[in-house]
């Protein structure tokens, strides 16, 4: 009998617990989605963030749904814990985080792209309603295989109306040719691909200043890039540019205040929150 009731209360914690996870990291559920993406997207950690006051013709929110870490065979999901207002009609976009510890047996890689591929969508797609889901994944060498099998089993499992996406290092898009050829060879169905030209570490300096020189090449006919507003330098240099991106997606790091989203849209000349909140 104790053991009975340890077990019933074990699962009304889990339950209770699972609740909690979800009224946390999700905004209101039932509000209609915009028909078309914006140019602007602002990425939304795991920080208690209110962006209903943003201008939701403008700017849309591509917010962490979850950090995923595979550990050889075994597959660990860190959800998003913190509260996030964002106001009717705002094109959002899930990003799940893909980190590995140890890498899959190599006979049981697809076994374990196609598992995690299936926990992502389902945390995607059993919450409220997402435009698209980005995978933000720093694949090394040869954890790349890999990708490009999560990518093609997301696609599979992804309903026709949603957006795959991913982030990319800056490398990705001015050196190393590895993406591009996966686009190319192994047909990889990405939507579009956002390079990321924040806390690159060694390589910076030579990074923005290619960067300067010429943006990246469009990968799949859509030219994306990725700034943090605390690197704002970064974006000064390109600023005549910035009218030829697609899609341009800003980071920031201590999370979206009212203040910081004025000061993003000054970085990129564009007023991103509604006019009648301005002042507030």
């Amino acid at each position: 009998m104790f053991r009975f009731c340890s077990i019933f209360a074990s699962l009304l914690v889990l339950f209770l617990s699972t609740l909690r996870v979800d009224a946390a990291q999700l905004p209101e559920q039932g509000q209609p989605a915009a028909v078309n993406p914006p140019r602007l997207m602002l990425w939304s950690w795991q920080k208690i963030e209110d962006l209903s006051a943003i201008d939701t013709s403008k700017v849309g929110v591509a917010l962490l749904v979850g950090r995923f870490t595979v550990d050889q065979n075994k597959i660990s999901l860190e959800p998003r814990l913190s509260q996030l207002r964002l106001p009717p009609g705002c094109y959002r976009e899930a990003v799940a985080r893909v980190e590995m510890q140890q890498m899959p047996d190599q006979r049981k890689m697809e076994e374990v792209s196609a598992k995690l591929a299936h926990s992502i969508v389902n945390l995607v797609l059993a919450h409220s309603h997402y435009d698209g889901l980005q995978i933000d994944f720093d694949a090394k060498q040869l954890e790349r295989p890999f990708y490009v099998h999560l990518l093609k089993q997301l696609r599979a499992q992804l309903p026709p109306g949603l957006t795959l996406s991913m982030t990319a290092l800056a490398s990705w898009s001015q050196g190393d040719p590895w993406l591009r050829q996966a686009i190319a060879d192994d047909h990889l169905p990405v939507d579009y691909v956002v390079p990321m030209f924040f806390t690159m570490g060694v390589g910076k300096e030579q990074a923005l200043r290619l960067l300067q020189e010429n943006l990246p090449k469009p990968f799949n006919g859509h030219s994306s890039i990725g700034f943090s507003i605390g690197e704002a330098a970064a974006i000064s240099q390109i600023s005549s540019k910035l009218n030829n991106l697609d899609r341009i997606y800003l980071f920031c790091s201590p999370g979206w205040q009212h203040d910081r989203i004025k000061y993003a849209g000054k970085l990129v000349d564009q007023n991103l929150l509604k006019e009648k909140n301005n002042g507030i």
